[in-house]
This record gives structure tokens, C-alpha cells and sequence, in this order.
């Protein structure tokens, strides 16, 4: 599986959009969680700064192709 069939682009109340690198995906009961780290351009990138891992709950969208 290719790297980028694990990013993911979110999209805010404001229409933004955030890339994400979906790393892991786990069941909590019925619930699916994915645990995603932001994409951040390379100039962005701090040395010593640590990453923030965000977990998100997981909806299928029943429109959704």
C-alpha cells in the first residue's frame, strides 16, 4: 500500500482543508477511530518539536462513493 493512500484531507466548519496521515485505525464497541498526524510542509517542520497524534471517530457517509 502507497503512503498516500493513507492521507486523508478534513475539512473545517470554515472550509479549510487539513491533510492527515492516517497512521492507525482501531473498534472501541461499533465505533471505528482512526489516529492521524498532520501533514506539515518541510519548512515547517521544527527540529525537537514533537508531533500531535489526533484520534477522530470514523462515519461512513452513506453519499459517500
Amino acid at each position: 500500500m502507497d503512503m498516500d493512500d493513507h492521507i486523508v484531507t478534513l475539512i473545517d466548519e470554515e472550509g479549510d482543508a487539513f491533510d492527515f496521515l492516517m497512521i492507525d485505525s482501531f473498534l472501541v464497541g461499533d465505533q471505528e477511530y482512526a489516529v492521524m498526524l498532520p501533514m506539515q510542509e518541510e519548512d515547517d517542520d521544527a527540529e525537537g518539536e514533537e508531533e500531535t497524534e489526533y484520534i477522530f471517530a470514523h462515519d461512513e457517509d452513506e453519499d459517500e462513493d
